[in-house]
């Protein structure tokens, strides 16, 4: 055995040229001398990556389906605000609003936001007939690279620029995407955070958008 040893030496240091310090020179023996050692060391770190893993997920969801811990104060219903849409011209919540309407806090520089815009427009497409409206809150500092971002994803609905006042009616979240779910009362149904669920979301627009029509008739 120790003539192995003595090879292997020969095979790294020589033929191979290649040097190695001798705590590596130590510990790679020691890995050769017990294997078990070698099998522990690996399985150990395979147990971090595992549980990094599952922390990234969990935080995920956690991010996805509640998000108020990113709020100074989580709103309940939505009062009135008032704000420069990107054409120039002023409104106000109460005036663009439709019977069910979702707010999404949105920006040209975020990929997340990016990602969700095909969705809201197939949630447009199919319930807009019915009074669903999407409302379009920029928080891009430059209007024009919100401008542009409109234009670059075809985006139809309204959209406002960002305010003071405006992100203070809605809780200040301190990270985007934010949707918000409203009903005609102006009372939120749901918030999400980071992302949304697109069947739920679907589900509780054609629910309320019902439940809408009803009381009106």
């Amino acid at each position: 055995m120790t003539y192995f040893f003595y090879s292997l030496n020969q095979v790294l240091g020589r033929s191979i040229q290649l040097e190695l310090q001798s705590d590596t020179y130590n510990l790679l023996i020691q890995f050769i001398r017990e294997p078990k050692m070698f099998y522990l060391f690996f399985m150990k770190k395979f147990f971090v990556v595992i549980i990094v893993i599952l922390v990234t997920f969990f935080a995920s969801l956690i991010l996805n389906t509640c998000g108020q811990e990113y709020f100074q104060e989580a709103p309940v219903k939505i009062e009135n605000f008032k704000g420069k849409l990107l054409d120039g011209k002023l409104s106000t919540y109460q005036d663009e609003k439709g019977k069910v309407t979702l707010i999404v806090l949105s920006a040209s520089w975020c990929p997340s936001c990016r990602k969700e815009i095909p969705v809201i427009q197939k949630l447009d497409s199919e319930f807009s007939k019915d009074g669903f409206k999407v409302l379009m809150i920029s928080e891009d500092d430059n209007i024009d690279d919100a401008i542009k971002f409109k234009n670059e994803m075809k985006i139809s609905w309204t959209t406002f620029h960002w305010n003071y006042e405006m992100m203070n009616t809605l809780g200040n979240p301190g990270v985007i995407p934010v949707t918000y779910l409203i009903n005609e009362r102006d009372s939120i149904l749901r918030i999400d955070v980071g992302g949304f669920r697109e069947n739920d979301l679907k589900e509780r627009i054609k629910k309320n958008l019902t439940q809408s029509h009803l009381e009106t008739k």
